[in-house]
């Protein structure tokens, strides 16, 4: 009924709690594919006990490509009516896909989500994006992915109908998971988010902060474009064009704070991509619109195109709490 795909590198240390809560699932029928993708730990050792010890789980050994590779191999082989995916670092609650089948089978779903929290060393943050179930048309779901802040582009926290997935991982993006839900959604006419906090995240030292480099943050941002002109062909007039003009410069705006986070990259190298990026963004869209934008929005950005120094300022500033957490993760 349901294969679970599991990418595996330089996770030793978490990986058995990882596959530990999937063998504990109350819900039976599935199939886990283990991809491990040339990990030069224990790794391998790890993914080949525990196909030796349930013939659930099936090991895919591959040279190193990366995460999209690994997925890209997983799905190939999977079986089931529902795939899902759960990342080697992170783990899930017993129930997990008891629920999601269930809500699948109820609704006819095509796509259903859960909540998740966030695990460092000493707290756990509770990330309740949905707080009632909820079933969206395509339409809705749409709308909610680009202005809304209910549906994730994450893939571990959902589950998906086979025939929904019809493009791979495209290996050389990052956050490649924006880039194949836009293609999925072609095929989704259904959605269920469901309440319940079933999926452990783990923040590891560096994912916070400086985890990321400016490609990957303007891979995200231009995979965010393409989700709206995307959209737009499937659901025409989905979004007013205030909608639209918000959802592209707040997405920007996220972007460039992340980008001027970025350490390793000196202050020149950081105001110089901000600035390329803004003017790219106009190119795109037209210049920002301060009736559309609202005051707020629309100074952030107004700093960012012709202050960048205080810009850059001011999001390392913002962002000190992260900074301090990042410190003290022993992950």
């Amino acid at each position: 009924m349901v294969s679970i795909i599991v990418p595996v590198y330089k996770v030793e240390k978490y990986l058995r709690q990882s596959l530990d809560s999937i063998a504990s699932q109350t819900f039976t029928d599935w199939e886990c594919i283990v991809v491990d993708d040339g990990s030069p730990d224990g790794c391998p050792a790890i993914c080949d006990e525990y196909a030796r010890k349930d013939s659930r789980f099936k090991v895919v050994h591959q040279k190193n490509g990366g995460l999209s590779a690994a997925r890209n191999s997983g799905l190939k082989v999977a079986k089931g009516k529902y795939v899902g995916f759960v990342d080697s670092d992170d783990w899930v609650e017993p129930t997990l896909y008891q629920r999601l089948v269930s809500l699948m089978e109820e609704h006819n779903a095509d796509l259903v989500q859960v909540n998740y929290s966030k695990e460092l060393s000493f707290i756990t943050i509770p990330k309740r994006r949905v707080r009632q179930l909820q079933v969206l048309d395509r339409r809705q779901a749409a709308q909610e992915m680009v202005c809304g802040r209910s549906i994730q582009s994450y893939v571990w926290n959902k589950l998906y109908r086979r025939q929904c997935i019809n493009m791979d991982f495209p290996v050389g993006k990052n956050y490649e998971d924006i880039y194949t839900l836009n293609s999925w959604m072609s095929n989704i006419n259904k959605v269920v988010l469901a309440p319940e906090m079933l999926c452990h995240y783990r923040c590891r030292r560096g994912s916070i902060i400086n985890a990321k480099s400016p490609k990957d943050r303007i891979d995200c941002f231009e995979g965010l474009i393409e989700r709206i002109y995307a959209f737009e062909k499937l659901e025409p007039g989905f979004l007013t064009e205030a909608q639209r003009q918000r959802g592209l410069w707040k997405n920007l705006l996220g972007k460039a704070k992340s980008i001027a986070r970025i350490e390793s990259m000196t202050r020149e190298e950081r105001v110089s991509t901000l600035k390329q990026l803004y003017e790219q963004s106009v190119k795109e869209f037209g210049a920002p619109d301060q009736a559309v934008l609202g005051k707020k929005y629309f100074n952030k950005i107004n700093a960012l195109a012709n202050d960048t120094e205080k810009f850059i300022t001011g999001a390392i500033r913002s962002q000190r709490f992260n900074v301090i957490f990042s410190k003290i993760l022993p992950f």
